[in-house]
């Protein structure tokens, strides 16, 4: 991917690394993410689209994260001892996806997660979302399920 930013835009997120506590946007109880911007889920989605290849460090240490933040279920744990919603699941695996892992195991047993996991009327709920939370979005919810197709596609 060709760099379409100017390589300031680049360093000022590669200098909030250690912002949350951790390393890589990460907090130091192992937190991936703490909202935005500065989240290791949502710097590694900026610096994606500012093309950062995936074999630069900050880029490695990040999707390690996301990586030991995976279950064997299929189900990506943002916080320690955090509930695993659908949408942080989605976002995390897309987040891998971006960087080409799409072959990876956890990427292929995240896809069946949320593949047995769709709403019979199709999409995804997240429950944690404070957004359509209204009877149209009772079978799924814009964000986890535009992540999810993400993921898929």
């Amino acid at each position: 991917m060709k760099l379409v930013a100017d390589q300031s835009d680049v360093d000022a997120i590669l200098a909030r690394r250690y912002d949350n506590g951790g390393d890589y946007w990460g907090t130091a109880d192992g937190r991936i993410y703490v909202g935005n911007p500065f989240s290791t889920i949502s710097s590694l989605g900026m610096l994606y689209e500012l093309g950062v290849g995936k074999t630069h460090e900050g880029i490695q240490g990040g999707m390690n994260l996301i990586l030991n933040a995976w279950r064997e279920d299929g189900r990506i744990r943002i916080a320690p001892g955090a509930p695993m919603y659908p949408c942080y699941t989605a976002e995390s695996a897309r987040t891998l996806c971006r960087f080409g892992m799409k072959a990876n195991v956890v990427v292929k047993r995240t896809v069946s997660y949320l593949l047995e996991n769709a709403h019979e009327l199709g999409g995804w709920r997240c429950n944690f979302t404070k957004f359509g939370r209204g009877p149209e979005t009772e079978c799924a919810n814009p964000g986890a399920t535009l992540y999810a197709l993400d993921v898929l596609r």
